[in-house]
């Protein structure tokens, strides 16, 4: 009888499918509209956050079913609607877009796009910080910074001749 119970779920097999496919639909577009944020960059708050919500969705994933079974269904079923997503992204740009996002530019031409910071919900400080991550500390040397789809910062310094300027200014001051 134990042996049953650990291999012989107690939810029918739609449900251990369409259960976890709900769940990954909801998530992925919750996790859209939150932002663009690299897991490494995670407040505390957003830890806090993943780490509750892994617990708070599992009766929704498995419907309460316990087998080891139900579990490996549920666990099969998110891989492959993963690996499905991503295949449909790589083929369509559209559902590229969607599910991935688009890059989104913070600074041209020496001058910060603050409506796209609090578009991204991005603080300068916050900015500084990668900025000095990539060895960079004088927003003066940079000419655009790009906050790509993945959360990455892709940063252009200005040319030598904009390195001569900035540092003809930096005399000056």
């Amino acid at each position: 009888m134990p042996l049953e119970r650990l291999l012989v779920p107690t939810e029918p097999l739609w449900a251990l499918i369409l259960r976890p496919l709900g769940v990954f639909v909801v998530l992925l577009a919750l996790l859209r509209l939150t932002g663009k944020r690299e897991i490494g960059e995670l407040t505390p708050g957003d830890f806090l956050t993943l780490l509750i919500l892994s617990e708070s969705i599992q009766g929704a994933i498995t419907g309460g079913d316990n087998s080891l079974t139900g579990g490996l269904v549920a666990a099969a079923t998110l891989f492959a609607a993963n690996w499905l997503l991503n295949l449909l992204a790589f083929r369509s740009p559209t559902v590229e877009r969607l599910v991935h996002g688009t890059p989104t530019l913070l600074m041209h031409n020496g001058q910060l796009l603050w409506r796209n910071l609090e578009k991204e919900k991005i603080t300068l400080n916050e900015l500084l910080s990668q900025l000095r991550e990539q060895n960079i500390f004088d927003l003066a040397e940079v000419e655009t910074i790009i906050l790509e789809s993945d959360g990455r910062l892709s940063v252009r310094r200005w040319n030598n001749a904009g390195s001569e300027r900035i540092d003809r200014r930096r005399r000056r001051v």
